[in-house]
């Protein structure tokens, strides 16, 4: 019976240190945004430890970052950032990293749009490859499962939308790329309340009257409040969609858009 419990305390104790040696093994990536973590966590299945700075729902343009980011900025083997956080430079410098590891990606525009989505995924590739050589063919393998995964949605997506192309829709700048990408009809945009004023927001609602819009489109991030009144005033339909995954994937995040604007354009 002793004999039993030593090897089954001994398998137990190698058992958990393989998990440290791993976890130790492991590259650090420290990402700004959903939109840079999910992909990440997608190309990489594990064997790269994410930490995300900026929640999903939050705008991170306008987030206010904890005290302690200079230290997970630090403490990464890798910082990725989209380049227009303003805010990240200053905790860069506060936490004295080399520029090596400081990676500013080239990816613009519109990360909701699948194909720029893919583009972002195969530069993260890149980097995670370049910083993790030795699970490079893993790391490539998965990312032509997740260009298939990403392509097959935006068919399905134009497949279902293509009957709801007639009704007209205006939208919060931020949203604009998305909606033409699935080539619905956008007849006008408006800026975040912020930088708004009553006399663009009665010409965009006489407009938007005048071309008998009956949708509305908000872009959480920015504030839902604006796109709200707006539809009242016109009597169409208000519906909020997101620009960055929030505790969801890429996929699902584009399905929880998918299904909140058939919701109002049915």
């Amino acid at each position: 019976m002793r004999k039993i419990i030593s090897v089954a305390l001994c398998f137990l104790l190698s058992n958990v240190l393989i998990q440290v040696l791993n976890a130790k093994d492991k590259i650090r990536v420290v990402a700004t945004t959903t939109l840079i973590g999910t992909i990440v966590q997608e190309i990489s299945k594990g064997k790269v430890a994410v930490t995300i700075l900026v929640p999903g729902g939050m705008c991170p343009g306008h987030f206010d970052i904890a005290p302690n980011t200079a230290k997970q900025i630090a403490a990464a083997d890798v910082f990725i950032r989209h380049g227009w956080e303003k805010w990240a430079d200053n905790f860069i410098k506060g936490a004295g990293k080399s520029s090596g590891k400081n990676i500013q990606l080239k990816t613009e525009g519109n990360w909701l749009v699948p194909d720029i989505n893919i583009r972002a995924a195969e530069e993260i590739e890149k980097i995670l490859s370049s910083e993790d050589k030795n699970n490079e063919p893993f790391y490539e393998t998965n990312l032509m499962q997740y260009r298939r995964k990403v392509i097959n949605k935006a068919e399905e997506l134009h497949h279902r939308f293509r009957k709801y192309r007639n009704k007209k829709i205006i939208c919060s700048e931020q949203q604009k790329e998305f909606l033409e990408w699935l080539k619905l009809t956008v007849v006008g945009t408006y800026q975040r309340p912020e930088d708004l004023n009553i006399k663009e927001i009665s010409k965009l609602v006489a407009a938007s009257k005048a071309q008998k819009v009956v949708l509305v489109v908000d872009n959480l991030q920015s504030g839902p409040g604006t796109g709200a009144e707006i539809a009242k005033d016109l009597k169409a339909r208000h519906v909020v969609l997101t620009n960055f995954p929030r505790t969801d994937s890429y996929i699902e995040t584009l399905e929880y858009n998918a299904g909140e604007l058939e919701k109002g354009l049915q």
